[in-house]
């Protein structure tokens, strides 16, 4: 059991000191004189806990009363006080703090059930001095299928502890990153006696006090608020001048301009009258500019694994296994995890998978509805109006002005940029809408203010460090590119005509076929024209996401995939020795179709395009994970198990029996979660091919000793499920070193992928992706095609030039 401790109050630390300087101690004449460790006598006088019967010597040493320094600490007729009111404005309290109803929950939840522990920065990330290469290096750019605008380097504070730590406390953070629940939070911890147990909790929405028709002073407005609870004028009175009160004051950002200036001067004069009490005023980052005497400034964090994992396992408590599908899927799909790390977007990802119990196959939608919920529900759903200048845009001026930002600084790789930048693309837009709409005119002296206002209100575009900003997660920076480049492809006629301006005149409408026809060429021309824009960038991984999402969005993708086809063939064009490596990989392929039995035409055409993929790299030299051929055909999780059979047990001579092998493996084995068809991954298909090796005694003999240490290394300890992934990852590259050595492909395709000059590995390398991407579009999207067009691509897939 842990002992009692007690901690000195600021103003007792002082008195502290004061005795201590004066009775002439050192820190280690007073521990010796104790008898106690000279760091106890340390943590005394930095305010932090030390046990009980310490904390009473020390203070008998100074000759001064314990009970008159130390924290939290009322005299009794105090304590009488506290006790009452708190009893009386508990239910109170409860009522108003107790349940939270956010976005498209049907009914309130129990602020308990879901609550997460909220950390805090106490540097605020605005006011970093930095760069932006020491940003980039920070958020991981080198590895850019990871690569998070968001990733937190300063140390974090949990969220309590900084309350405890500071009196009188601001809390900045992002729309949607917990300030109000947080101060919920601690409403109804100080209201349970769980947290500052000496205090009152007093939580006012400052929205409803500002908007209050009589204008009454914030005192007066507490007692009106809680005067229901039968406290009177002079108990609160009384409370605040003892300093007994918790205020919490929320959403000053949500105070119209018509009464921020009375909002402000009531909440520093109360600050200033009653200034023993604890104070925490939350705040939208971007819309703090004040300045409160005495208030520390802090900035609430975004979440990380630990915290988004906590949150998920609240959500979906007694729900089974939910919440563990909920994290597969997040870690799976890295753009829709960033999203998590706010945590009203999270919620709103909770709520998706709990009604379907997946997320949408169109991440498209989903980061709509993201955006949807920080451009207009957010603040709608709770009655909040900002009338700054950002209301002068209609909500799809500010989603087309948005994409602009999005698409001039993304084409140029600048995923952070300065305050000019972002101006410029502001003043050009602005120059192009006064032209066309009246309504939305804004001044070019508004700029700076519009750029400020972007920020505050919803947080899409933030200040990452001093003067360097970025949008706030990277998913909405290539979503409004890829709806950039959509704008600008009429997906029909009727559009082209509603939104070229040429055509609004009455002399350009068309009026014949053959005007009709003219203009569906040149709404070829341009669907073409910006296609091929964005084909350019087909090997640049940087723009994958910008593929995918412009792969859904479309109302036909068909001329985009016949560009993605056209421009990957171009790859390999007029290189003759990589297109006989191209017709060496289908004719060994077609060799292996009759192992499996094939129902119809397309699906021949499926399969036989996921064999070549497997072919193409049957050295595990581009693609270990089998990514392209599993997503194909999951019966290529045969030939991958097949492979490895052939290369490390004996009596199996070529890859044909290593897959009948395989196969047989899976028609004796009884347990469904130790079966090759049934394999999460690549990395799984080396442990099972090992661990039967090994079980079976089929080992090669100059491999058994290599592979058992694997085994026993990497596959057989239990760890956390990241641990494990990242555990089974590595030892199945390690089995993979071993195969390749073993047997090389040109052993088994008649030339391998060492054979081939530095260039000419790059090529395959750039040729390999840009067909994973364009299959990913097919296929892992919710996208429109042709049947045709589908046809075409599965039939021609890996396929030579000239057969």
């Amino acid at each position: 059991m842990a002992k009692p401790s007690l901690k000195a109050s600021p103003k007792g630390l002082q008195q502290a000191h004061e005795a201590f300087i004066k009775r002439e101690f050192t820190q280690e004449s007073l521990a010796a004189q104790l008898g106690c460790n000279r760091s106890v006598i340390s943590k005394f006088f930095n305010g932090e806990n030390v046990w009980e019967k310490y904390f009473t010597t020390i203070c008998e040493a100074l000759e001064i009363d314990y009970q008159e320094i130390v924290y939290g600490y009322l005299a009794p007729s105090a304590q009488d006080l506290v006790g009452k009111v708190r009893t009386q404005v508990k239910e109170l309290t409860q009522e108003l703090c107790g349940t939270m109803r956010i976005l498209d929950m049907t009914q309130p939840i129990e602020l308990s059930q879901i609550y997460t522990d909220v950390n805090i920065l106490e540097k605020l990330t605005a006011l970093r001095r930095t760069t932006i290469d020491e940003l980039l290096k920070e958020c991981g750019y080198e590895n850019f299928d990871r690569f998070g605008l968001g990733k937190v380097v300063e140390k974090r504070l949990l969220g309590v502890k900084a309350v405890e730590k500071y009196k009188k406390l601001i809390v900045l953070g992002k729309p949607g990153s917990g300030k109000t629940t947080f101060l919920r939070y601690l409403a109804v911890q100080c209201n349970q006696g769980i947290f500052q147990p000496h205090l009152v909790p007093i939580f006012i929405p400052l929205k409803y006090f500002a908007e209050d028709p009589t204008q009454p002073s914030l005192f007066e407005y507490i007692r009106q608020q809680y005067s229901g609870c039968d406290v009177t004028e002079e108990e609160l009175s009384e409370l605040f001048k003892q300093g007994s009160a918790l205020i919490l004051l929320d959403g000053l950002d949500e105070v119209s301009a018509e009464y921020q200036e009375h909002t402000l001067k009531e909440v520093r004069s109360f600050s200033r009258i009653y200034f023993d009490n604890h104070f925490v005023i939350a705040c939208r980052i971007a819309a703090w500019e004040y300045t409160f005497d005495k208030f520390t400034e802090v900035e609430i964090a975004d979440f990380d694994d630990k915290q988004i994992n906590e949150f998920a396992n609240n959500w979906f408590k007694n729900k089974s296994g939910k919440s563990e599908k909920f994290i597969k899927y997040l870690n799976k799909n890295n753009r829709v995890y960033q999203l998590a790390v706010t945590p009203l977007l999270l919620t709103l990802l909770c709520l998706v998978f709990e009604e379907s119990a997946s997320l949408t196959n169109n991440r498209s939608e989903s980061y709509h509805e993201g955006l949807d919920v920080l451009l207009k529900k957010w603040d709608a759903k709770r009655g909040i109006h900002r009338d700054q200048i950002y209301q002068k845009l209609s909500l799809p001026r500010k989603k087309d002005l948005l994409r602009q930002i999005a698409y001039s600084t993304f084409e140029k790789e600048k995923y952070f940029f300065t305050p000019l930048e972002v101006k410029l693309i502001l003043k050009k837009y602005i120059e192009k809408i006064s032209n066309l709409d009246s309504e939305s005119n804004i001044s070019q002296g508004d700029i700076e203010e519009l750029l400020k206002a972007m920020e505050a209100q919803h947080g899409i575009i933030i200040e990452r460090a001093k003067g360097i900003y970025s949008f706030s997660h990277l998913t909405f920076h290539e979503y409004f590119v890829a709806k950039r480049i959509v704008s600008l492809i009429p997906q029909t006629l009727d559009e082209e005509l509603h939104h070229d301006e040429e055509f609004k005149n009455n002399d350009k409408f068309p009026n014949s076929e053959a005007d009709n026809k003219s203009i569906s060429n040149q709404k070829l021309q341009k669907d073409q024209e910006e296609l091929h824009k964005l084909v350019k960038h087909l090997i640049n991984r940087k723009w994958r996401e910008v593929f995918l999402l412009v792969a859904e969005i479309l109302s036909d993708a068909s001329n985009l995939f016949r560009l993605m086809k056209e421009k990957a063939d171009q790859i390999l064009e007029g290189k003759d020795n990589l297109q006989k490596y191209l017709k060496l990989v289908n004719k060994k392929s077609q060799s292996l179709l009759h192992l499996f039995e094939i129902k119809d035409n397309l699906e021949v055409k499926k399969f036989s395009a996921a064999i070549r993929a497997f072919y193409f790299d049957i050295d595990y030299d581009i693609d270990p994970d089998r990514q392209l051929c599993f997503l194909l055909e999951p019966r290529t999780k045969y030939l991958t198990c097949g492979n490895c059979f052939t290369r490390i047990l004996k009596d199996i001579n070529s890859l044909e029996e290593g897959i009948i092998h395989a196969k047989k493996y899976d028609d004796m084995t009884d347990e469904a979660s130790i079966k090759v068809i049934n394999a999460a991954s690549a990395d799984e298909i080396m442990k099972i091919a090992v661990n039967y090796g090994i079980k079976s005694q089929k080992i090669r003999q100059d491999n058994r000793e290599e592979l058992e240490r694997i085994m026993s290394d990497f596959f057989e300890v239990n760890n956390t499920m990241q641990e494990n992934e990242e555990r089974l990852k590595h030892g199945a590259d390690k089995v993979r070193e071993v195969a390749s050595k073993k047997l090389l492909g040109d052993q088994l395709l008649g030339v391998s992928f060492k054979d081939f000059n530095e260039e000419d590995q790059q090529s395959l390398k750039h040729y390999y992706y840009a067909n994973k991407l364009l299959i990913d579009c097919l296929l892992q999207t919710d996208c429109l095609v042709t049947f045709q067009v589908r046809e075409e691509i599965l039939e021609t897939l890996f396929l030579p030039k000239v057969l």
